[in-house]
């Protein structure tokens, strides 16, 4: 079990604090990471893109408003440079249908432990780097389905407590808001809609114990679940709800 917090604020000076572990002295004091992508997709927009068939990459947002119950994304009504200029902007209230839906023996349909989902810069240098140069430009930031990408945290998950990297347990503050890491997230079979996903079959496919479809399930492939957690993203719960935007500070909450 992680470590009981007394409160979710950071406090106002950043006091750094060193802990033993297993006989190395690590600071406590919070990595500084940027965000670098926002995005939302009302269930709505999902319908219209052939709902299971849609793509997961997410409508660019300028800014997410974090509530528990989920996100609501500021997106503009025009996408190019005098929309953006102008303004004009609509809310996108987000739809995760994992979460609505529900895993039978894992957690209940609409449950607020997976409100936001969270992914990092160096999963996808990662997934580029494994799919070759030849391939790595299809794959965009946003491809992974996530609602906030960062700059800064490592790919996989954290193997020791006190690391700086993100895990399950972990709490970060990004923007106003405090989040904290309940799964890492699992590949899922509608990447095969993303435009690489020919050349992931085809790379990682034969190699797949559940077959090419499911190329995902790789051992070599940086999108198996059980061997590297943490480049599909994590999901979190919002227990502070609050505002970010595109540019803000995000970084991970030391224990108390």
């Amino acid at each position: 079990m992680p470590p009981k917090r007394k409160a979710a604020t950071r406090p106002a000076k950043r006091n750094v604090r060193t802990k033993a572990i297993d006989g190395a002295s690590v600071s406590s004091e919070p990595a500084v990471w940027t965000v670098a992508r926002l995005g939302a997709k009302s269930k709505q927009q999902r319908k219209a893109e052939h709902g299971d068939r849609s793509r997961q990459t997410k409508t660019l947002c300028g800014r997410l408003a974090l509530r528990r119950e989920g996100v609501v994304g500021e997106a503009s009504v025009n996408p190019n440079f005098l929309g953006r200029l102008l303004g004009m902007t609509h809310r996108v209230k987000d739809y995760n249908s994992y979460r609505s839906r529900g895993h039978a023996g894992r957690f209940e349909a609409g449950t607020n432990d997976r409100a936001v989902m969270v992914t990092s810069m160096a999963a996808y240098d990662e997934l580029r780097s494994a799919i070759g140069a030849e391939h790595a430009p299809l794959i965009e930031d946003g491809d992974l389905g996530e609602n906030i990408l960062l700059r800064g945290p490592s790919a996989t998950a954290s193997e020791r407590a006190g690391d700086g990297r993100l895990a399950v347990g972990s709490w970060l503050r990004i923007g106003s808001s405090v989040l904290e890491v309940t799964e890492a997230n699992n590949p899922c079979y509608r990447f095969n809609t993303q435009p690489w996903a020919a050349a992931a079959k085809e790379r990682w496919g034969s190699g797949s114990p559940d077959g090419p479809e499911k190329w995902f399930r790789n051992l070599k492939c940086p999108l198996n679940n059980e061997h590297f957690p943490g480049v599909r993203g994590w999901l979190c719960r919002v227990v502070e709800e609050g505002e970010v935007a595109v540019g803000d500070a995000a970084g991970l909450l030391p224990d108390d």
